[in-house]
């Protein structure tokens, strides 16, 4: 962005008002580096004074086709040693979802689940949930998930 700002600043800085913003909003440096540089191509074609310039509109796109290569590789690398190591990691991860909660569990004591081993979930409110068959009180789950589905739970 260097070279950007001393051939057209009004150029640069509107990549950076929208790397600035997109930060604010996700809290994540490598998206709004990504869309910032998306943008690059868009503003230079707007742009009254660059508009002119062939060599700088495709300058422009080579910048943000190298910054999607380049960032593809590096998540291909991540993807790689995570599989190697076989530690799970999160790309890119949206925490917040929907909140879901069990029904009412069995004496009221934390029901400790067994990893590989089969559990029913349900959605039926009168279910007095143990390790073997709880509730959710997320009514939509049968319609998102089809029997026998593999669900993760934390």
């Amino acid at each position: 962005m260097g070279a950007v700002t001393g051939i057209y600043p009004p150029v640069a800085l509107l990549c950076f008002g929208v790397w600035f913003v997109v930060l604010m909003i996700f809290h994540y440096v490598s998206l709004a580096s990504m869309i910032a540089g998306c943008c690059f191509p868009a503003f230079t074609l707007i742009s009254p004074k660059v508009n002119g310039s062939i060599p700088f509109v495709v300058f422009s796109f080579v910048i943000a086709i190298l910054l999607i290569y380049t960032h593809r590789k590096n998540i291909e690398r991540v993807r790689k040693l995570s599989r190697e190591l076989a530690i799970p990691v999160a790309i890119l991860l949206d925490t917040k979802g929907p909140e879901v909660r069990t029904g009412l569990l069995k004496d009221g004591e934390k029901v400790q689940l067994e990893t590989g081993k089969t559990c029913i979930v349900t959605t039926d409110d009168d279910v007095i949930g143990t390790a073997e068959r709880f509730s959710l009180d997320y009514k939509e789950l049968p319609n998102e998930v089809e029997k026998g589905s593999v669900i993760l739970i934390d």
